[in-house]
């Protein structure tokens, strides 16, 4: 058996492979610490299954033990963890604030750059 994914967050999508069941064997499947049934379904022509679920909202931070169970070949399990959601750190800073500030410095700028010249060249002529 194998896990897609090694670490979940609560609501992500997780799969499991298992492999080495009779062909046609009915094979459930559990996701524990609080049990998740995950549904039945029949090994394929291979002795194969893969079941698709989301991580149930009442699964706890911390590792988690997914069980297939075929009523022929028995037991195979693996282990994934939940981890909390991660609320995305805020990259930069909010500038909303700030654009009427820097529209007026881009303004600004050029007028005191022509008002400067002109002075110079006023006090030139004198």
């Amino acid at each position: 058996m194998e896990l897609e994914h090694p670490v979940r967050q609560v609501g992500q999508q997780q799969i499991a492979y298992g492999y080495g069941f009779e062909p046609g064997e009915s094979v459930s499947a559990t996701m524990y610490s609080v049990p998740q049934d995950l549904g039945t379904q029949i090994a394929n022509a291979d002795g194969e299954v893969v079941f698709t679920w989301a991580v149930d909202s009442e699964a706890v931070v911390g590792q988690h033990r997914v069980e297939l169970v075929g009523v022929l070949s028995g037991a195979v399990d693996d282990t994934f963890q939940v981890v909390a959601r991660s609320s995305l750190a805020a990259t930069g800073a909010d500038l909303g604030s700030l654009i009427p500030f820097g529209l007026l410095i881009l303004i600004a700028g050029p007028a005191l750059t022509i008002a400067t010249r002109r002075d110079g060249v006023a006090s030139h002529d004198a």
